[in-house]
C-alpha cells in the first residue's frame, strides 16, 4: 500500500460500509430528539446510496477535497486523509440532513444546536464532524472548530453540496489542498499480477454490493 501512486475519479452505487453506522454516530453527536432517526437494521453498517469525489493516493495516503455521498438521513461532504497502510483516518465530515429529517429529528430543538450542529436558511440540520480511528473502528467527535468558522464567516452548506464548505474550511484550518486542481486526472493501471489497486482500496474501504451474485461452484 506503501508504493500506491495515482488519482481516482469515484462514482459507486449502492455500496455498504461496515465500519460503523454513520446516521447513528451524526445523531449522537447533533444530540436528536427523536431517537429513531439515524438508526438502521444492522448496527456497524452504513448504506451509501451513491458516492463521488477525486482521491489523490500518494506513498499510500489517500487524500481529498471533495467526497461526497449520499446517506438515507441525508448528504456527506469530507475531506482529509487516510492512510492505506496502516488505515487510519484523519478526516472532517458535514453532514447536511433534508428538512423532512431535520423536522424529524427536532430542528432547532435537538441537543446540540448551535454548538454541535446549526441549520441554514432553509431549515435543514448542518453537521460538521471529525472522523479518527481506522476504517474498521472510525472515532466520530464534534469539530467545534468547523462549527465555530461556520458561525465566524457565516458559511453553511445546502443539502445539495454539503462538500462546498468542508473543503474551504479544511484550507483555513490546516487541511489539505485540492488534490485534483492542476493535475490531469487518471485511473491507477492494472496490475499484471493480483489485485490491481482499486480493487484494493476498495477492499480497505469496504466491499461494494453486488448485484445478481452467482453462488460458487
Amino acid at each position: 500500500m506503501r508504493a500506491l501512486n495515482g488519482t481516482i475519479d469515484l462514482d459507486f452505487n449502492n455500496v455498504k460500509y461496515s465500519g460503523a453506522n454513520i446516521s447513528h454516530e451524526l445523531a449522537s453527536i447533533a444530540g436528536f430528539l427523536n431517537g429513531n432517526v439515524g438508526s438502521q437494521p444492522s448496527p456497524g453498517v452504513t448504506n451509501i446510496l451513491k458516492m463521488t469525489g477525486n482521491i489523490l493516493v500518494k506513498n499510500g495516503i489517500a487524500q481529498t477535497n471533495n467526497v461526497q455521498a449520499k446517506l438515507d438521513i441525508g448528504n456527506v461532504g469530507a475531506a482529509g486523509t487516510a492512510n492505506l497502510a496502516d488505515e487510519t483516518l484523519n478526516m472532517r465530515v458535514t453532514a447536511v440532513l433534508s428538512q423532512a429529517v431535520s423536522q424529524k429529528a427536532g430542528g432547532n430543538s435537538i441537543g446540540g444546536f448551535m454548538q454541535t450542529a446549526l441549520a441554514n436558511t432553509q431549515g435543514e440540520l448542518v453537521i460538521p464532524a471529525l472522523v479518527t480511528g481506522t476504517f474498521s473502528n472510525p472515532k466520530f467527535s464534534p469539530d467545534v472548530q468547523q462549527i465555530a468558522q461556520m458561525k465566524l464567516k457565516g458559511l453553511v452548506p445546502n443539502f445539495d453540496n454539503p462538500a462546498s464548505v468542508t473543503g474551504v474550511l479544511q484550507n483555513l484550518l490546516g487541511g489539505t489542498s485540492n488534490p485534483a486542481q492542476g493535475q490531469q486526472l487518471r485511473h491507477i493501471p492494472q496490475q499484471p499480477q493480483g489485485e490491481n489497486p482499486i480493487e484494493q482500496l476498495m477492499g480497505v474501504f469496504g466491499k461494494k454490493k453486488k448485484q445478481d451474485q452467482q453462488p460458487p461452484k
